[in-house]
């Protein structure tokens, strides 16, 4: 009989404490923890798209990796101004707690996008001359439209090549610093820009710049280095009047902290000439946009320097090129 009233008296506790139990659970509310994800969506450039959803959040904070911070909600665009490895750090708070999520985040270098593609030349952006080599690259006569007159060159009916009217020679940058192009039907030929007095193997001529089309050795060794964030000295030649026989004055145009590309051993792009020197003006996945330089004059700047003005670079020529199809 006292077994079986200690066994009541147990029950009857334990029956309490569970409803002590749910008595107090229901007067206190438990507030879930936030939940989050975060998505990388793409990378453009130095823009990257982040996709971004979270619950029982009240409030949002982004850490960027570069030192910039924001409390944006959701998902959002952020641009980078500087290339290289970040961690995005997302932190979403709520009545139940925080939640952080990382990611990571690569914005390719330019060697990274000069070797992650073939490049063509490209018949839209910016195509054209300048007749006087500056700072700020100005085309002087937008109207000459240099692909136009390269595309001629290469279609015309005297020449013993068989092109289409098109130029599609590829240059491809490889991460080992060799260099390579491949020649428009594998017929070794380019397109040469500089003054008249060259004039072997001539297929087509433009006199105003001296363009013209001329067979090549293709490339065996040829390599390719580039510069960033560097001074760049050009002495170029300039004459207003554009006369090719009389010659220009000498000048010198200096780009600060600028990128550029030089080859060796014959490496160009776009267009062949004395000076194996590429400005980079911009540079994504989806385009490269370059200047070089090139020589229209083959007359005498200086009477004492019978070089100056066949040596400088007199004209400039705006490219682009985008990745191949």
């Amino acid at each position: 009989m006292k077994h079986k009233g200690l066994l009541k008296n147990v029950f009857g506790l334990a029956i309490i404490m569970v409803f002590s139990l749910f008595i107090s659970s229901c007067g206190e509310d438990v507030k879930p923890v936030p939940t989050i994800t975060v998505v990388i969506n793409s990378i453009d450039g130095f823009i990257v798209d982040i996709a971004a959803e979270a619950e029982n959040a009240t409030s949002w904070s982004w850490d960027y990796g570069d030192g910039n911070t924001s409390d944006t909600d959701g998902g959002h665009f952020y641009t980078y101004t500087e290339r290289g490895d970040f961690t995005i750090t997302c932190t979403v708070t709520g009545e139940g707690g925080s939640t952080t999520k990382t990611v990571d985040v690569h914005i390719a270098t330019k060697e990274e996008l000069l070797t992650g593609n073939t490049w063509v030349l490209s018949e839209t952006g910016t195509n054209g001359l300048g007749f006087h080599i500056t700072t700020d690259l100005v085309i002087d006569i937008p109207t000459v439209d240099i692909l136009e007159t390269l595309n001629g060159l290469r279609d015309d009916a005297t020449e013993t090549y068989d092109f289409t009217n098109e130029v599609s020679d590829e240059y491809t940058f490889n991460a080992d610093g060799s260099y390579s192009i491949d020649y428009v039907n594998d017929n070794v030929l380019t397109s040469w820009v500089y003054a008249n007095v060259e004039g072997a193997n001539i297929v087509g001529t433009c006199s105003y710049v001296g363009i013209f089309v001329i067979s090549s050795a293709a490339l065996t060794n040829a390599t390719w280095t580039l510069h960033e964030n560097e001074d760049l000295t050009l002495n170029t030649v300039y004459d207003a009047s554009l006369s090719a026989i009389a010659g220009g004055v000498a000048e010198t145009v200096e780009f600060v902290g600028v990128d550029y590309l030089t080859f060796t051993n014959d490496g160009f792009l776009g267009v062949k000439d004395y000076t194996s020197t590429a400005l980079i003006r911009s540079i994504s996945k989806d385009e490269l946009a370059v200047t070089v330089f090139f020589h229209g004059y083959y007359g005498y700047a200086d009477p004492d320097n019978k070089t100056l003005g066949l040596a400088e670079p007199s004209f400039l020529i705006n490219l682009t090129f985008k990745p191949k199809a």
